[in-house]
């Protein structure tokens, strides 16, 4: 057998340790690119998150005004009644003047009038049971009787 002269050896330890090199920057690439992508899935989470809070807050804050509005607008339609009767003309004003695509009358009972002039019964309803005892709020109604939709409801009573 022939002996390795030093400078193939030489050669030898050279490449093993860019080999040796090689692999520890590949190692330490690769531990780079898993810590960065746990820190870029908890920004994501963290921006979700804030996301979520902040629209909370802004659908609390719509529906805070919307119910200070429903009860400004009893407020004056009790102040301009005479009598217990709204008409659908009423309602109409009330809508044009308001944020609310419908607004409605249930009287005392249970007669549900709508601005176009339909009716229907509306005692089996929260929104008229709560109002009957007195109290304002809101409430869900999943298929209206009136426009076949879903409806969030914002109720108060109307005293004359």
């Amino acid at each position: 057998m022939e002996k390795q002269s030093p400078k193939g050896s030489r050669n030898t330890v050279q490449v093993l340790l860019w080999t040796v090199m090689i692999a520890v920057m590949v190692l330490l690439f690769v531990h780079f690119m898993q810590d960065n992508r746990q820190r870029i899935l908890q920004q994501n989470a963290n921006y979700v998150a804030d996301s979520a809070r902040q629209r909370a807050s802004e659908i609390d804050r719509v529906l805070r005004e919307a119910s200070e509005q429903i009860g400004m607008l009893s407020y004056y339609l009790s102040d301009y009644l005479t009598a217990p009767v709204v008409t659908p003309e009423d309602l109409r004003r009330l809508e044009e003047h308001s944020s609310f695509d419908y607004v409605r009358f249930v009287n005392a009972d249970g007669l549900n009038i709508s601005s176009d002039g339909r009716e229907n019964d509306a005692t089996d309803r929260e929104y008229y049971q709560e109002g009957m005892a007195g109290k304002g709020g809101t409430s869900v109604t999943l298929n209206s009787r009136i426009t076949n939709e879903p409806l969030v409801n914002f109720y108060t009573p109307v005293h004359y």
